[in-house]
Formats: C-alpha cells, structure tokens, sequence
C-alpha cells in the first residue's frame, strides 16, 4: 500500500542516523 510505504519512509528519514547516511550517499546535498 503506498500510505503504508510513505509512513515507513517517513520513519527511515526522521531516524537521524539515516539522516546522517542520506547526507553521505548524496553527497551532502541537504546543505545546512
């Protein structure tokens, strides 16, 4: 179900430890 996808993806990205890997893996493209 996609509610069910964007709620766990939602919960991926709030996880500031996968945060800090999104940032690497696009190399840094969420600029602070």
């Amino acid at each position: 179900m996609i509610l069910k996808a964007f709620l766990d993806f939602c919960t991926y990205f709030v996880n500031s430890e996968r945060i800090h890997e999104i940032k690497w893996a696009t190399g840094g493209g969420f600029s602070e």
